[in-house]
C-alpha cells in the first residue's frame, strides 16, 4: 500500500534534514516563491508575467518576492569560490 504524502509530513522531513545539515529552516512556501520570482527576474521575464505567474494582485507584492541582486550575489559567490580554489592549489 502506498503512503500518502502530506504537507505536514514534507515539512517535518525538511526540518529534520535541515537540522542534520546544520542549516536554518525556512518556510518552503516563502523560499520557493522568492526563488521563483528572482530566477524569473534574472531570466528577463516581464514583470507583469511574473506577477500573474505568482498570482499577485499588485506589482508591489511581486517586487517583495523578487531579489533583484540575485545574479550579482551568485557572481560574487562564484568569484570567492574561485579565489579559495586558487589558494588551495
Amino acid at each position: 500500500m502506498a503512503h500518502r504524502t502530506t504537507r505536514t509530513g514534507v515539512y517535518r522531513r525538511f526540518r529534520r534534514l535541515a537540522a542534520e545539515a546544520g542549516v536554518p529552516v525556512i518556510k518552503l512556501h516563502e523560499g520557493g516563491r522568492h526563488t521563483q520570482a528572482s530566477l524569473a527576474n534574472d531570466a528577463g521575464i516581464d514583470a507583469e508575467i511574473r506577477r500573474k505567474t505568482l498570482g499577485h494582485s499588485t506589482a508591489e507584492m511581486t517586487s517583495h518576492y523578487t531579489h533583484i541582486q540575485a545574479e550579482a550575489n551568485r557572481a560574487a559567490a562564484e568569484s570567492l569560490a574561485a579565489l579559495l580554489d586558487e589558494s588551495e592549489s
